[in-house]
């Protein structure tokens, strides 16, 4: 699961004292840490058990820049990523039911435990 950083509660602090601010919401910050992401820790983990050949077939990209979205070299643009995302469910869906598993209901749930 990707982390979640939050900054501190200070924000609109006057506004929050006086109750005009009462959601977290309209005054926490959030930060992803970029090292832990949907794409690397879900999605890049069950693409790399898919051939690379299929995968370019697949997708309709050049082999060699499936290659370097794997390895990290290089993030895929949001059309691309939507596209091996939705590989990457479908093939850990797959394995799942090969394995004779209960494939859970969610694309989440279906990444973590396609991921072998």
């Amino acid at each position: 699961m990707p982390t979640m950083l939050i900054g501190k509660e200070g924000n609109r602090i006057e506004d929050r004292l006086s109750g005009l601010v009462t959601d977290t919401i309209e005054y926490r910050s959030k930060y992803v840490d970029p090292e832990h992401t949907f794409w690397k820790d879900l999605v890049v983990p069950v693409l790399s058990q898919v051939n690379r050949t299929h995968l370019a077939q697949a997708s309709g990209l050049d082999r060699r820049t499936i290659q370097r979205l794997l390895s990290g070299r290089t993030q895929p643009r949001s059309h691309s990523r939507r596209l091996l995302t939705q590989l990457a469910i479908e093939y850990a869906r797959t394995a799942l039911l090969n394995r004779e598993v209960a494939v859970p209901t969610d694309p989440m749930g279906v990444l973590r435990n396609g991921a072998i």
